[in-house]
This record gives structure tokens, sequence and C-alpha cells, in this order.
């Protein structure tokens, strides 16, 4: 049974989510209110500790996780400590998609570098199909069987550079398949920048071929960046964030669980060896060089459209969408 608690933030199934601390406030009234502009009663926030601020009608907190989710102690060191909060960060946005999909909600999971511009999301993602041949290990479809192939996963595509789907501003359909991507994302996530983690699920676990996922440049063009300023990962942004939640938030941990080790048919390539200890974290790629493509994240595995009448299948039209 879905909880009443995010189910209230929900339209059409779909409810906002995002991850946020105290210093965050700021940016997280900045999307609750673009949501609610287009009809959102309030966005589900996965927050990393209780702030106060959490008690605004227009946010749905998740449970805050007990004991907290921290990084490693090299986190915590001089040199890397203005790249914490981007760390603890992903061990509560890999948390959030497992707990909402869980409710059997889908998801529109969005940083806080993001607003709702005035088009409808959900507008865009009712017209938002993957591609048959790079969606699934069966024949194509038949054009009756394309029209009900809607994709689970929609997201922004960062390009030939960087090559992953933006999990930052991504779409995904509460289903069996798409929350063992999410579990398995949160459990890998201790040892693994999440983003790749998800990508390298997506792309290369034969288990979760079933999973239909493409990407779309209208998911980003029918946003707004937010103008309202957020911390960075840099010291100023460090020296904002203590200022805000005080010296307590740079706190690390050893305690974190044993992690899945990558698809065995991944092509993947991280830092380090993958040590299912966490002990060595294999953290990131060494260069975006060596992200690897999959049947997910293609240059070629854009949206389409399907015609209703027809079946035929054409590329999304952001300009389109923006005037309907």
């Amino acid at each position: 049974m879905v909880a009443a608690g995010p189910s209230r933030c929900a339209i059409d199934n779909t409810v906002i989510g995002t991850v946020a601390s105290a210093s965050f406030l700021p940016g997280l009234h900045a999307l609750a209110n673009s949501a609610h502009a287009l009809g959102f009663r309030c966005v589900v926030v996965q927050a990393f500790d209780w702030f106060d601020g959490l008690k605004h009608v227009r946010f749905s907190p998740l449970p805050i996780p007990e004991p907290p989710l921290l990084p490693r102690p090299h986190w915590c060191t001089e040199k890397m400590s203005i790249r914490h909060g981007w760390r603890r960060s992903q061990l509560y946005r890999s948390r959030m998609w497992r707990a909402v999909l869980e409710m059997g909600l889908d998801l529109l999971a969005l940083d806080l570098d993001w607003n709702l511009g005035n088009v409808p999301p959900l507008r865009l993602l009712r017209m938002a199909f993957a591609p048959a041949q790079r969606s699934t290990a069966e024949q194509p479809p038949t054009p009756q069987a394309a029209r009900r192939a809607t994709a689970d996963v929609v997201a922004v595509w960062d390009g030939p550079n960087n090559r992953y789907l933006n999990v930052g501003n991504m779409w995904v359909r509460s289903t069996m398949a798409t929350i063992e991507l999410a579990r398995r994302s949160e459990n890998r996530s201790f040892t693994g920048w999440e983003q790749q983690v998800f990508n390298e699920e997506l792309n290369f676990n034969p288990e979760l071929l079933s999973v239909r996922c493409c990407h779309t440049v209208c998911l980003k063009r029918i946003m707004n960046t937010t103008k309202i300023s957020v911390p960075k990962n840099d010291k100023q942004g460090l020296e904002e964030r203590v200022h805000v939640e005080g010296r307590t938030l740079q706190r690390c941990s050893n305690s974190q669980p044993p992690t899945l080790l990558p698809p065995s048919l991944s092509r993947e390539s991280w830092a380090n060896a993958w040590d299912p200890t966490g002990v060595y974290e294999a953290n990131t790629s060494k260069h975006a060089v060596h992200r690897k493509y999959g049947r997910c994240n293609l240059p070629e595995n854009a949206c389409v459209q399907v015609d209703e009448s027809s079946g035929d299948a054409s590329p999304l039209n952001c300009t389109s969408i923006r005037g309907r």
C-alpha cells in the first residue's frame, strides 16, 4: 500500500523527489514552488539529517536513516573535505530511489540545480517511448506492441564527453525490475559513484533487460536552472554549509555494508578494483573517456514518439511539447 505522506505529492502516480541538507533549504523551496505552480502539492525529500524547514507543507520528508549514511574516513581529510557533501549525497540519493519506487510511486528525480518550467513534465513522459531495438533483447515488437512499450527510465543524456544518463534529472517508473535496479544501485553506491553504478546496472545487468530506457534533451529543455544560490563543491561551498549546519556535517564512518559485485558482463572500468568490503572505494572511472556505452546510453538511444494509429516512431519534438 502506498504510504500516505509521499502519495499526496503525486500526479498520475509520479512524485518529484530530491535530496537536501539544511544549507540547501532555499533551493528546496525554489523546486517545491516551481512544482506547486504545475499542480504538484509537494515534493518528496530525502534529507541527510532532520531540520525544521522540512515541516513546510510543500515538503514530504522520507524517514531519516539511522544510523546516518556516511562516507568513508578519507572523505573527511583536508584534501577531500570539500567534496564530502557530494559523496554523501550519493548515498541518500540512491536510498531515495529505492524508498519511493518500493512505495509503488513513479519518481521524477531532480537535483536542486533544476526547477520545473511552465510545461508539465508528465506531458513529455507520456510521449517517451524507448526505441525497441535498443531496449530489449528480443525481436523488435510489432507496431501494436511498440505503442505499449513506453519507457521505464527516461533521463537527460550527458553527451559524448560524459556519456552517462544523468541521475539528477530522470524519471523512473515503479516496476519490480526498476525496484531491483534501485536496490542494487543503493547497495553498490557505498563503494562507487552512484551515477556510474546506476548506468552500469542499467546497461550491463542481464537480469534488468526488461527495463526499457531512453534519453531525451526535452527533459532538460522543459526545466529551468535554479536562480537560487546553493553551496558548490568547493571551499566556499563548504564554508557556507558549515555556517548553516555546523562542523558536525563533516562526519565519516567505516561502518558501510558489504556491497554486491558489478554485473558479470559489465564493460565498465573503475578507478580501483571493485572491493565488496568497500574498504577501498572504486569511486569513479579513471576518466570520462573510459566510460562505456551500453544499451541505454548509446547516442542513438534517444526517446521517440509513437503515432497511435500507425505505430510509426519519430523523434520527440521539444517545441511541440511546449506548445501543447
